[in-house]
């Protein structure tokens, strides 16, 4: 499989790699699957993974490369932080490991082309979000949002029988 990233307009950007295959995915992610595994290992070094990612998203959030995945991008943040706090626990630690491995890379300013260059350097940033979307993170996250919506529901749904007050009288009809 082969993952092409496109913009509408690459002028300008020639010689800059715009297609990357499974394999080159693979091995720029390869690189973060111990650091993943430590990080899930440590509260600090997990909590700082947290700031580090949201700082990234804060600063990359409004770039038109970034824009398509930005709402998973965050959702996917939040999916990890009820993992690590054990909230949601229904998940393959391969997909939790591959998924921090995936950020790591992301985030970090060194990889298959620098973030530094405008617009096209978060390309591959994306095409390794896309790959591991589609390695298993999109149905998992699609199972984390169903449960955390039938979560918050569930949360509404208790508050408000918790606010119904039940008179101990009976009312006079007249």
């Amino acid at each position: 499989m082969r993952i092409k990233c496109s913009s509408p307009d690459f002028s300008g950007y020639d010689g800059v790699k715009k297609e990357f295959t499974d394999d080159e995915l693979n091995s720029g992610l390869d690189k973060f699957q111990l650091q993943a595994k430590d990080i899930l290992g440590d509260e600090k070094k997990f909590e700082k993974f947290v700031r580090k990612t949201e700082k990234w998203l804060s600063k990359f959030r409004d770039k038109p490369v970034i824009g398509g995945i930005i709402d998973d991008l965050i959702a996917t943040l939040q999916f990890l932080n009820d993992y690590k706090e054990g909230k949601y626990r229904n998940v393959p630690l391969r997909i939790i490991i591959s998924t921090i491995a995936a950020i790591l890379y992301i985030v970090s300013p060194i990889d298959f082309i620098s973030d530094w260059i405008p617009v096209v350097g978060l390309l591959d940033d994306v095409a390794v979000f896309t790959f591991i979307m589609g390695l298993g993170l999109s149905s998992e996250l699609k199972k984390y949002k169903d449960w955390r919506d039938d979560k918050d529901y569930e949360e509404i749904l208790s508050n408000y029988e918790n606010d119904i007050v039940i008179d101990d009288y009976e009312e006079e009809w007249e």
